[in-house]
Order: structure tokens, then C-alpha cells, then sequence
């Protein structure tokens, strides 16, 4: 009787009015229709008729990527660069208060080289005022630099461009790019790092911000807000980037983890791919290839 007074009510709404609605809306048309039947019921006969379009309306498939092991030719071949603004005004709600990071990752190594706690990490002088100031700590450049979309990276991806023709003319930017942009989804070494950032480090500096503002020791309605923000960023912009430095040193020393399905280097440290010494050794196996 019930596979009946269904079937009927599919040809009343169509099929394809079926397939878009969920469990909850079909049983009150049929209750409208003057047919009361059971969730788990029309449940089932969902999951017999239709099961296809359960997994179609579920939350995490739509618009799904499709995620596919990281590979690249070793380290320093691409660099992914990207901000952290868990601690940012728009997240701190502390008025003017704001302590955005700015971090570099090897794909290769998952080594992290460097990063910084700034003032702003929006504006495209000062991230390229950090790439140069990164450049200058290595003395020299990835062949390659991943990015967001923003427009903060402009500066940079031009400075990279002129010290990659700079440094080695002979790769041509036609053959090895000197940048590569995209959606902030996709640029998941640098974006994947961050939730170990978070869990690591920045669940403690943050409550430890909110308790002066809890206990009434900054308050950013009192009248003497500029002075107090300022002398906030600046006291507070030291101690967040000595726990940055902490971290990154933890990071490059911890040895990672096996993963079935990784094609890049595993079970090893970090800081191992990130001496110069074993970049231009590699780099010099690289040019040797016959297909280079």
C-alpha cells in the first residue's frame, strides 16, 4: 500500500522533485496528500528508489575536490607562501589590535624557512619587503613561488621574477615559471600548515590575549584606544614571534610521518632537505637529466 500511495506521489510531483527533496520534505507532502507514513519508511523507500541522490545532498559533496598526492622534481623547486590571520583584527575583535603571520613552505620537505609575525599581511609593499627579507637569509630563490590570488603578492612574485632571470638565466620562464597563482583551496601545503600552527601555538597565545581583555586590562572603548593598541601590537609582536620561531624549529626537527599514498620524501626531518648544500647537490643531479 505504501510503495502505492508513493508511486503515486511521484507522478504528482515528478521525478525530478523527488530526487531533490530529502526525506523530511517528501513525508510532509505525503502528509499533505493525506498520506501520514512513518520517517523511517519513507526512508527506506528513498534509499530503494533513489539512493544515488542521498549522497548527492550530503553537506561534503558538493563542489568537492578531488585531492591528488603532492609531487614536485626536490626541495626549493617550489616555495608556497600564504597568511594566517587567526590573530588578526577581523578575528580578534580587540579594535585595532591585529597579529597577522606570514610563513614560506618547501612542497618537498615540508620544511618551513621562514616566518613572521607583521603589522598588516594585505598590503603588497610590505610582503615584498618579507620575500626579500627571506631572500637575504638564504641567499637565494626557489625556482618556483606558489600563491593565493591576493593582491598582496604582487610585489613579490615581481621581485622573485627578476631574481629568478637574475640567478639563473638559463631557465627560461617559458620552461620553469617563476610564480604560480591560485585559489587559496589549492594551496594546501601552506594552508594545511596553518592547522598545525593553530593547534600548536596559537590556541595559547590567543586565550592569553583574551585574558587581558577579559580582566579589563585593555579595553578598546576607553579613550586612550590609540595609545593602548599600539602598545599592545607593539609588546605583544615580540613574544608572538618568539613562539613562531619555536614552532618552526619544532617543525623542521620532527621527523614525519608515513603515508600510504605520499610520492614525496617521508620519514625523514624536515630540516634535512632545507640545508643549501643538499639543494644545490640535487639541483645538480636535476640539470643532468636528458630531459631538461
Amino acid at each position: 500500500h505504501l510503495e502505492k500511495e508513493f508511486g503515486l506521489h511521484i507522478k504528482q510531483l515528478g521525478i525530478e522533485s523527488i530526487r531533490r527533496n530529502g526525506v523530511v520534505q517528501v513525508r510532509q507532502r505525503l502528509a499533505n496528500a493525506g498520506t501520514l507514513v512513518k520517517r523511517d519508511e519513507v526512508r527506506q523507500i528513498l534509499h530503494d528508489h533513489f539512493n544515488a541522490e542521498f549522497d548527492a545532498r550530503f553537506v561534503g559533496s558538493k563542489d568537492a575536490i578531488d585531492r591528488v598526492p603532492l609531487d614536485c622534481l626536490g626541495p626549493w623547486h617550489q616555495q608556497h607562501a600564504g597568511r594566517h590571520e587567526k590573530l588578526a583584527a577581523q578575528a580578534l575583535w580587540m579594535g585595532d589590535v591585529t597579529l597577522p603571520i606570514y610563513a614560506f613552505k618547501d612542497q618537498f620537505s615540508t620544511f618551513v624557512p621562514y616566518m613572521c609575525v607583521l603589522p598588516n599581511v594585505r598590503l603588497s609593499n610590505t610582503i615584498g619587503h618579507v620575500f626579500l627579507d627571506f631572500v637575504e637569509d638564504y641567499g637565494c630563490v626557489p625556482i618556483q613561488l606558489t600563491t593565493d590570488k591576493g593582491s598582496e603578492v604582487g610585489d613579490m612574485i615581481h621581485c622573485h621574477e627578476c631574481l629568478h632571470l637574475h640567478a639563473a638565466a638559463d631557465y627560461t620562464l617559458d620552461q620553469w615559471p617563476s610564480s604560480r597563482q591560485v585559489q587559496s583551496k589549492h594551496n594546501t601545503p601552506i594552508k594545511g600548515f596553518w592547522h598545525w600552527k593553530w593547534d600548536g601555538e596559537g590556541h595559547s597565545i590567543r586565550q592569553a590575549i583574551f585574558v587581558g581583555r577579559d580582566e579589563g586590562l585593555y579595553n578598546s572603548n576607553n579613550p586612550l584606544h590609540d595609545i593602548h593598541w599600539q602598545v599592545l601590537n607593539w609588546l605583544w609582536s615580540p613574544l608572538v614571534q618568539q613562539h613562531l620561531d619555536e614552532f618552526r624549529l619544532y617543525w623542521n626537527n620532527h621527523r614525519l610521518s608515513s603515508q600510504k599514498k605520499k610520492v614525496l620524501q617521508q620519514e625523514h626531518l624536515h630540516a634535512t632537505y632545507g640545508l643549501l648544500q643538499t639543494v644545490f647537490v640535487l639541483l645538480h643531479k636535476i640539470a643532468q637529466l636528458p630531459w631538461i
